[in-house]
């Protein structure tokens, strides 16, 4: 069983040697890793050139910025493999072993379209950050509320793929009703209890830039598949709060009272749009 890895790079200089050295260690060999580089201004082209002249696995080549979205959908146009990972050119493998985890636990249930596992955080830095992911089984009524399945910690098989492709209409959410998609048409759908992937938060990502248009997008996914606007906010909400107590908490137990007080105002200036001095 061939895996293949699908990943689009813009700017990503700085995280790629992370993703890299959680592809290059895996212990499973039948693999190999799709890049495309977005039109980088940064070092992206030279560091996977250095990556593919190392390792025949990978195939990369650039073109003229598109997006993360059209760029992952170009890509999956050229996989070989039987089953599909899309993960972020900033987010990374969980272990060395999860290749081998994840076609041993498809080996054991051969009908599976769908597996997913739990999704680990980390900071801007790399550092490992409290384990903020609720880990829920699959649900078709939930994902189509709240998107708590990360990409980075599933694999598809790939005629799978191909009958339901990313929709483009969708600016930072393609990814969430890609994977309602998946889950409302799987006839079977694997939940690991093993962490997949690694998910870095930083403040360069567009869903933190963008908040309002994310606002926007989620409104139109739960409106699309007959969920509830109101139960998706709701959740969504709460899993911010229970997120930043978790990270409150890790701060005050390894840093202290005052590192905890800064990391609360900054986070109420964030969300309430006021400055607390």
């Amino acid at each position: 069983m061939k895996i293949s890895i699908v990943t689009a790079a813009y700017n990503a200089s700085q995280y790629l040697p992370d993703l890299i050295d959680s592809i290059v260690g895996q212990t499973y060999p039948p693999f190999e890793h799709i890049i495309i580089d977005d039109g980088s201004t940064d070092d992206t082209p030279k560091v996977l050139a250095a990556y593919a002249n190392s390792h025949p696995f990978v195939r990369w080549w650039t073109h003229e910025n598109q997006g993360a979205y059209p760029t992952q959908d170009k890509a999956l146009r050229f996989v070989t493999g039987d089953i599909i990972c899309l993960i972020n050119a900033d987010d990374k493998f969980a272990s060395p072993d999860v290749f081998h985890q994840v076609v041993d636990y498809w080996q054991h249930h051969s009908t599976c379209q769908i597996v997913y596992g739990q999704t680990w955080r980390m900071d801007n830095q790399g550092n490992p950050l409290p384990n903020l992911d609720p880990h829920w089984k699959p649900s078709q009524w939930l994902i189509r509320h709240i998107s708590y399945v990360q990409h980075c910690s599933m694999f598809v098989r790939r005629e799978f793929v191909e009958e339901y492709q990313l929709n483009l209409h969708y600016h930072l959410a393609a990814d969430w009703d890609w994977i309602i998609r998946l889950f409302q048409n799987s006839q079977s759908i694997g939940y690991m209890t093993q962490p997949i992937g690694v998910f870095r938060l930083h403040d360069g990502q567009r869903s933190r830039t963008k908040q309002h248009q994310a606002t926007v997008e989620r409104r139109q996914i739960v409106t699309q598949y007959h969920g509830s606007y109101f139960i998706s906010s709701l959740l969504h909400r709460l899993l911010i709060y229970r997120g930043m107590f978790l990270l409150g908490w890790d701060v005050l137990r390894q840093k202290g009272l005052s590192a905890f007080i800064n990391r609360m105002r900054l986070w109420i200036k964030k969300r309430l749009s006021i400055i607390v001095r």
